[in-house]
């Protein structure tokens, strides 16, 4: 049987990463709090942001493909929401990273991200549709711990044209002090150290809490296609001030962010190595300060018969909401 992976879910669920590492002996990672308007800022409970993007495809300038015609996607949209809550929640499976007896509770991060595009394929000369979802879930510490994951949970509804079928996909991993499981289809424990690592659920948040420079950053990401963690780095390659209209709090105009741009690239057999690139606001610039990410571009590939996959060109996501609680 033919196989093929669609491209659009790993963007958020199944993989956007490289060779696989251990974590034994590693160090915490360190990451600061940009995302509340200064690296050294101290949070509190209750703050709130959601940021709204909006995606343009633009089609590979070549495209070859011995089963696959063509394919377009449209419609795409994708939704950020980070929420400080006072404690872990207790509906969550326990976790001994986490006390909850403890005299002061420590604060936990929640974020949450929902992606749906519409996808078309044609082949043999027939157009096959689908509207492609995928939803991530993860609570995580604070800054100071690195924020290091507690449980995450992902699903995602995903096309494929070779089968004219969507087929589901739901799994969750729970952190412990010396390992994770991954829970899905199958179950899969792995030892780690606490603080080395972070989920992929959360890499579009934690992608905006670290100085990003040019020689290279790289740290473990959990990433159930590869049932363990991966080694990811990330580089800076230019900088400049740049302006988008988009609503700020209710605000909408044109706003001047000063932004890095930043890029990795990924050496899996799925997306064959093409470079992903991202654009993150920095300090300076007009309007308010959040470190936001504004934009995101991930190259669409999928397997089809071949062993090599077609590259049908590239996404980009486009921040054009935010609305925060302070």
């Amino acid at each position: 049987m033919k196989k093929l992976f669609s491209a659009i879910v790993a963007i958020f669920i199944v993989c956007i990463f490289s060779v696989l590492a251990a974590c034994g002996g590693a160090s915490a990672i360190a990451f600061n709090n940009s995302f509340y308007g200064s690296p050294l800022a101290t949070i509190s409970s209750g703050y709130t942001e959601t940021c709204e993007y909006s995606a343009s495809f633009k089609p590979a300038e070549k495209f070859s493909s011995n089963v696959i015609e063509s394919a377009d996607f449209s419609d795409g949209k994708f939704i950020t929401t980070l929420t400080v809550l006072p404690e872990y929640p207790e509906n969550l499976p326990d976790t001994d990273l986490y006390d909850r007896n403890a005299q002061v509770l420590s604060s936990v991060l929640y974020f949450r991200t929902s992606f749906s595009v519409k996808a078309s394929y044609v082949i043999a000369g027939e157009t096959r549709e689908f509207t492609d979802t995928a939803e991530t879930e993860v609570y995580f510490l604070p800054s100071e711990s690195s924020f290091a994951p507690l449980y995450s949970k992902s699903k995602s509804i995903t096309g494929n044209p070779l089968s004219n079928e969507s087929v589901s996909s739901e799994y969750s991993v729970l952190y412990k002090s010396s390992k994770y499981t991954i829970s899905g289809e199958k179950e899969r424990t792995v030892n780690y150290t606490p603080k080395t690592l972070v989920d992929n659920a959360q890499l579009l948040f934690v992608l905006r809490n670290f100085e990003i420079s040019e020689t290279g950053t790289a740290f473990p990401v959990v990433a159930k296609a590869f049932n363990g963690h991966v080694s990811v780095a990330f580089t800076a390659k230019s900088s400049e001030k740049k302006t988008y209209n988009l609503t700020l709090n209710g605000e909408t105009g044109d706003y001047s962010f000063n932004v890095i741009y930043g890029y990795f690239n990924v050496n899996a057999r799925e997306t064959r190595g093409y470079e992903q690139s991202f654009a993150i606001q920095k300090q300076g610039g007009d309007g308010v300060y959040k470190s936001l990410l504004t934009s995101y571009t991930y190259p669409l590939t999928v397997i089809a018969g071949d062993f090599y996959p077609t590259y049908f060109g590239e996404l980009t996501f486009t921040l054009n909401t935010v609305s925060t609680s302070l």
